[in-house]
């Protein structure tokens, strides 16, 4: 059987941050928030939020024991919101386009720039999770492949 490599990388790749958010951007987010909960679509229109380059959309509500997610086609972060949780502070996802047009290292400055405008300091960072993926060519059918053993 061939096979042979044609691309592979980093598909997706999560950070966990630890620091104080700075009270301005609390402040904000909860303001952004409301509006992103209004039944009003001209006011959901203002839950946007700019860090740095970056124009985020802050959602209408929170994910798990996280109280805001902002988005943007780069990045997808959870903010805990300020109180003192076991949780990390800031939770965030970088998006395989950046990771695959910027690499790895320009992806992690990116995102450090991001996080920097929410916390006061990171205490801690680690890589929570790492999604890679492979792309290849083989000769082999792969209509016969027992589509079982496949994780997708």
């Amino acid at each position: 059987m061939i096979f042979k490599e044609v691309h592979k990388g980093i598909d997706s790749l999560y950070l966990s941050f630890r620091g104080a958010i700075r009270d301005e951007i609390l402040e904000e987010l909860i303001t952004k928030q409301e509006l992103a909960r209004s039944d009003d679509e001209a006011l959901q229109a203002q839950a946007t939020m700019i860090l740095g380059n970056h124009c985020f959309e802050v959602k209408d509500k929170g994910k798990g024991k996280y109280k805001f997610v902002i988005v943007d086609n780069w990045f997808h972060v959870q903010i805990a919101g300020g109180s003192k949780n076991k949780i990390p502070d800031v939770y965030a996802q970088i998006s395989s386009e950046l990771l695959n047009c910027n690499g790895l290292d320009t992806s992690l400055n990116l995102l450090r720039g991001v996080v920097s405008r929410l916390l006061t300091s990171v205490d801690d960072e680690s890589i929570s999770r790492v999604d890679v993926f492979v792309d290849f060519v083989t000769d082999k059918d792969f209509n016969a492949l027992n589509t079982d053993l496949w994780v997708t």
